[in-house]
This record gives C-alpha cells, structure tokens and sequence, in this order.
C-alpha cells in the first residue's frame, strides 16, 4: 500500500506543480498583452498631431515596444507538458512580434542596425513557430536591404525559400507570401542595376517553380506556381515554355470549377506570348479584348499598358496614347505600372511635338513614383531632350534641377535601395556638367553610403577615369585598387589588373 500511496502523492504533486505552471503563464500571457496594448496606446498618443513623426519620437515608441522583451525572458515561464509549451508559445509570439514592430519603426527612425538586431533576437525565440520564425526573416531581409547588405539579404531569402514549404490557398485570392520571394529577390537585383545576377535569380525562380510542380501540389496551389513559372519565362524570353505552362495551367483550370476566375490572367499571358512572337496584330487586339470583357481586373489595367507599348511599336501613337491616358485615367492603379505608363506616354507627346505636356508629366513622376526606374530616369529625360534641341544653357539648368531633385528623394527615405542609383545619377549629372570635384566627392559619398551595391564599382571606376583625366593619378589608382580589394569579383576587376599592371611597368624603378 505504501508504493502506491507515494505514487498517488507524486502524481498529485506533478498535478499541483503544472497546475501553478500554466496559472502563472496564463497571468504572464495577460501581462504580455497587456503591455502591448500600453505601446499601442503610447504610440498613438506620440504620433497624435504628427504626420511625419522625427527619429526621435519614433525612437521612443520603439521603446515602448521593446518592452515586453526587456521585461519577460526566456523560457518565460517553468514547467512542463502540452499546455505549459501552448501557453510558452503564446507568450513568445505576443513578446516576438512587440520586437517586430520595435524593429519596423527603427527602420523608419532610419536606424537599420537597430531594426537588424531587433530581428535576429526574434530568430532566437521562434523556435517551432513557422509563422513568428517567417515574420523575423522578412524583417531581417528589410533591414539588410535597408544596411545595403543585399548578398546577406539573398541568401536570407534564399534559405527562405528551403525552410517553408509554401501553403495550399483556399481560394486563388489568397496566396502565401513565399512564393512571392523569388520575385523580391529579382526586384532587389534589378534596384541594384545587377542585370547578370537578375538573368541568375530568374533562372533559380524558374527552378524553384519546377520543383514545387514536381511535388504534385493541390490544384490551387499549381495553378499559383504555374502562373508564376510561366511569367518568369516570359522574363527569361523563353516564349514556346511558357506557352506549354499557359495550355497546362488552362487545361487545369477547365477540370477545377475554384479556377475559372483564372481566365483573365490566361488571356493576358496568352497575349503576351503572342507579343514577345512578334505577333502584334494579335497580340494587341488579345489585349483590347481582354480589358473590354474584363474591365475590373487587374490584367486589365496591364493589358493597357502592353498594348500602348506595342501601338507605339507599329506606329500607332494616337492609339498609344489613348490607352496610357485609360490606364492612369483607372482607380488606384498599380505604382509600377503607373511609373512606366507616365514616362513612356511623356515620350511619346515629345515624339509628337508636345514638348510642354511631356515636360510636365516628367516632371511629376519623381513625386508620384519616387521608387521607380520610371522615377530615376525622368530628371535626366528632360535634360537629354534639351540637350538634342541644342539648348545647351537649358539642359544646364535641367541637370542642376536634377541634382536637387535626386537630393530630395534620397532626403525623403536615406535606406531605401534606390538611395545609391539617385546618387549615381546625381555623379552622372556633374560629370555632364564637368563639376569634377563634386563629381568626385560624389564617388567618395557612394563609396561609404553605399558598399556592396554592384553600381558603386562604376562609380569607382568612373572617379578613376575623371581623376586620372584631370591629373590625379594618385586618386585615380586608388579608386581601382579599392574595386579590386572590396569588389574582386567584378566584372570590371579584370579591367582595372590591367590598368594598374600597365602602370606599374610604367613606372621607373628606383
């Protein structure tokens, strides 16, 4: 009798104990939330009358939601058994993503290395949580990106995409985020200007696409993934491959009653192909098509805009310009379009002899469209115009104008990725102005602000150019033996050896 009494006894206790347990994480859970909800009040209370809050308000709302972290620590509660690791999850996701909001707004106070150690501690508490464990990776890909650490932030989206599997949708409008990654990774190549590593990571998309298809997934999701394939080898120029993913993902669609709503997206890639063929005359009446039947849909306001690209293509500008005016004319239209729209529609009334129209929606595309190539390029198009009407004093005062509109925008957001192309093209408009020095110190400004990214090696070797041109050939050396010791596996590393190896024979030995 007396074994079996101790084991009643232990068991009781065990009982007692977990109870206490989840007691007291039930009551830290509560805490936690409570003191959420505390820096969702202060944050409120901070931003009110404010509608651009300075760094240092947002500092103090960071603060408040780094609280929780500071205040509740790993495990964050004893004990053991299903409920006590429920309620240690709970607890952890309330903490975790309190972190995550301190890492968003460090990134908005413009302190990158706060919003990056923010991240990564959430890492450290995710454990068995996918979703708190996704949230902290994309945070810390933002903050890469935003500290111009673009290799690490590919390689975080990389391992991304190994670790989660992407999920069946219930319906198409729905869509889990990671399959959207390989597309983030090509946009961050193509802000960088890399055009060889962006052919790369379409191919890697390609493959990831192939790999999740050889998986046999449920129909929604294949009919997600084949339509991001058959996109990306448009992107690619393979037109005949993504012509056999358009007529599998049609026939899928045909058998799957949830998948017809699908039929504006086939028409438009089915277009598309017939566009890239070469086909314009089908290609363009596919699209008029598809926006008459299909007003609503987003391939509408697409198929608008491809179709004013090919108009132009056979000569028809009055046709073009029609449908660029429909498609900024729509609601809420997509920025990416909108940017492309605006700029090839000043284009074309240039083309026509409208030179003042097309000089005012230059003009406003910065504004409107700040992170956009569209956005980039717009400053310099008015320049260049003056430039071939021989208008010199114009095309002076135009790249001046553009040197301050650059400023603006990198004054605007100093961590965004299109902070390093504004200042190569402000490099671009002092050399135009020949400015050397300014130029110059333009590079010397990339060099620090912007290390990593593929277009500071041009900078850097058109500073050598513009120093050696002008008598510096210190500078000018120096700016080459830089590319190759940070950036030696730059295409232009091979260029620079030989420069600086001709130089060295050049040289008299003492």
């Amino acid at each position: 009798m007396i074994a079996p009494r101790r084991f009643a006894i232990a068991f009781a206790c065990i009982a007692l104990l977990s109870g206490c347990s989840q007691l007291e994480g039930m009551a830290t859970r509560y805490r936690a939330e409570r003191m959420v909800w505390d820096a969702q009040r202060r944050e409120t209370q901070l931003r009110i009358g404010k509608q651009a809050p300075d760094s240092m308000t947002l500092l103090r709302i960071r603060a408040e939601y780094q609280k929780p972290r500071q205040t509740f620590r790993p495990p964050f509660i004893e004990g053991q058994g299903w409920r006590v690791e429920k309620l240690r999850r709970d607890i952890a996701r309330q903490v975790g993503k309190s972190e995550l909001t301190a890492s968003r707004i460090a990134l908005l106070a413009r302190r990158p290395d706060l919003a990056l150690e923010s991240a990564r501690w959430v890492t450290t508490i995710a454990d068995a949580d996918t979703g708190l464990q996704r949230e902290s990776d994309l945070a810390t890909v933002m903050a890469l990106r935003a500290l111009h650490r673009y290799d690490e932030a590919v390689g975080i989206m990389r391992g991304m995409l190994d670790r989660y599997p992407p999920l069946a949708p219930r319906s198409l409008d729905q869509e889990d985020a990671i399959l959207g990654v390989p597309d983030g990774i090509i946009e961050l190549r193509a802000d960088m200007g890399d055009s060889e590593k962006v052919a790369e990571e379409r191919a890697y998309a390609a493959a990831y696409y192939r790999k999740i298809l050889a998986q046999h997934p449920p129909p929604l999701l294949e009919a997600q993934v084949r339509s991001r394939l058959s996109r990306t080898l448009l992107e690619m120029g393979d037109a005949n491959a993504a012509f056999e993913e358009v007529g599998t993902l049609r026939k899928l669609a045909q058998r799957t009653p949830a998948l017809r709503s699908l039929e504006p997206e086939l028409l438009f890639t089915e277009a598309r192909i017939r566009g890239t063929q070469k086909d314009y005359k089908v290609a363009l009446a596919m699209y008029d098509n598809l926006v008459r039947t299909h007003p609503a849909s987003s391939f509408a306001a697409r198929s608008l805009l491809d179709g004013a690209i090919i108009a132009e293509r056979m000569g028809d500008t009055a046709g073009a310009v029609a449908r660029y005016r429909a498609l900024l004319a729509r609601p809420n239209i997509d920025p990416g379009i909108g940017a492309v729209a605006s700029y090839r529609l000043a284009m074309v009334k240039d083309q026509m002899g409208n030179w003042d129209e097309a000089k005012q929606i230059l003009e406003s595309i910065p504004t409107k469209y700040p992170k956009s190539r569209a956005g980039v390029e717009a400053p310099f198009a008015i320049a260049e115009h003056y430039d071939r009407s021989r208008q010199p004093d114009a095309a002076k005062a135009a790249l001046l104008k553009a040197v301050d509109t650059y400023r603006s925008m990198i004054g605007f957001d100093t961590v965004s990725s299109y902070a390093a192309v504004y200042r190569w093209n402000i490099l671009r408009a002092y050399t135009a102005l020949q400015r050397w020095q300014d130029a110059l110190a333009t590079v010397d400004l990339m060099a620090e602000k912007d290390r990593g990214a593929p277009i500071v090696v041009e900078a850097l070797f058109e500073g050598a150019r513009i120093a050696r041109a002008t008598g510096d050939k210190a500078r000018s050396n120096l700016y080459l033996q830089r590319i190759l010791f940070e950036y030696p596996s730059s295409p232009r590393a091979a260029v620079v050896r030989k420069v600086l190896e001709a130089d060295a024979r050049k040289t008299p030995k003492p």
